[in-house]
């Protein structure tokens, strides 16, 4: 098992309270078709944390919000 699995894992339970049956998925969409995937995760997770969607450059040209 990689170690990123491992970590995904032990933090969504440990910090985000999450139970131990969840889905995790990794997204690698087309540069192509990187806005749309984008905006549809940002449509289905319309809680206000919408900058965790943002592409850098996006970040970048919304004043700064890339960490």
């Amino acid at each position: 098992m990689h170690f990123s699995v491992v970590r995904i894992f032990t933090e969504s339970i440990l910090r985000y309270g999450l139970p131990p049956s969840f889905l995790s998925c990794v997204l690698a969409p087309s540069t192509k078709s990187e806005k749309k995937v984008r905006s549809i995760l940002e449509g289905l997770c319309d809680t206000g944390n919408s900058m965790y969607w943002k592409s850098e450059d996006d970040a970048k040209a919304m004043g700064g919000l890339e960490q």
